[in-house]
């Protein structure tokens, strides 16, 4: 009995150490979106038209935004909704039009 709880938090241990390797992993995947997302902060703020690595980025930021007590991805959101509307959070959220990093859905 006591070798069976010893061989439980061992795996619980280890199972909590690939869900923080992987909460790590996604949160240096969301800086870098977040700073690409800066760089073209202009051509966001220009345009409706976006290019396919910059509508991914946003619809990564939405997508996490969900799964994430970051309230200031929340604020993000909510200006993305105001450009781009709300079926594209939709379909970010649900990750539809399949444009969320795939590292991060």
């Amino acid at each position: 009995m006591v070798a069976k709880n010893k061989e439980d938090l061992a795996l619980t241990k280890a199972e909590d150490i690939v869900k923080d390797t992987h909460l790590w992993n996604a949160m240096s995947i969301l800086e870098n979106t977040l700073q690409y997302l800066i760089s073209g902060i202009e051509q966001i703020a220009r345009s409706n038209n976006l290019s396919e690595d910059m509508r991914s980025a946003i619809a990564t930021i939405i997508f996490a935004s969900a799964r994430l007590e970051i309230i200031e991805l929340k604020q993000v959101v909510n200006t993305f909704a105001a450009k781009f509307g709300q079926d594209f959070i939709q379909q970010s959220l649900s990750n539809r039009s399949k444009a969320v990093d795939e590292r991060v859905s």
